[in-house]
């Protein structure tokens, strides 16, 4: 259960399972994305703990990568980091829609296929749960629906998803929706 009262909001016992997908919805501004950055130890809670069971990646909803890199650059970089490899990199590149930008930087990317980097950069390595940060805000119809069968495809595979979002549509896919008012 999620408070929120003025300046400060209460989380209790929210709960990330592996195999499951459970959203943070909420307006803007509500704190979404400073819950993320409390879960993800980014920052610490000003009360209360955060207890981890697993590795754990994240998409944050701001763009963070390498402006001055490729797409290619930037998958490499977050693979070599993690030491992670994908089994076929061509595919993974072209199911996300970035397919023919692959020599691009960073910077001059369509704001939709930032988001997408994003998010393959955060797939790029092991990890027993992942953390996105509103990732279907901004994208079409194509992506959203890639992002969403990724999402599920993971959730699938014994590992748990928490999202944030802003949008009614995303929590109808969620087993559990926490809500900040």
């Amino acid at each position: 259960m999620i408070n929120q009262r003025r300046w400060f909001w209460v989380v209790e016992n929210i709960t990330l399972k592996k195999c499951e997908i459970i959203a943070v919805y909420g307006r803007t501004a509500s704190g979404k994305t400073a819950l993320l950055n409390i879960v993800s130890g980014l920052l610490s809670p000003s009360s209360g703990t955060v207890e981890e069971n697993g590795v754990c990646s994240y998409a944050t909803q701001e763009f963070l990568l390498y402006e001055d890199l490729t797409v290619d650059e930037n998958i490499d970089f977050a693979c070599e980091s993690n030491n992670f490899h994908h089994k076929d990199k061509k595919a993974f590149i072209e199911r996300l829609g970035l397919k023919g930008w692959e020599k691009v930087r960073a910077s001059q990317l369509p704001e939709g296929l930032r988001k997408m980097l994003q998010i393959a950069c955060a797939f790029s390595k092991e990890f027993d749960f992942i953390l996105l940060d509103e990732p279907i805000l901004g994208l079409d119809y194509v992506l959203s629906k890639t992002v969403w069968t990724m999402m599920n495809e993971t959730a699938a595979s014994g590992k748990g998803v928490l999202l944030t979002t802003s949008t009614e549509d995303d929590i109808s896919h969620c087993k559990n929706i926490y809500r900040l008012d």
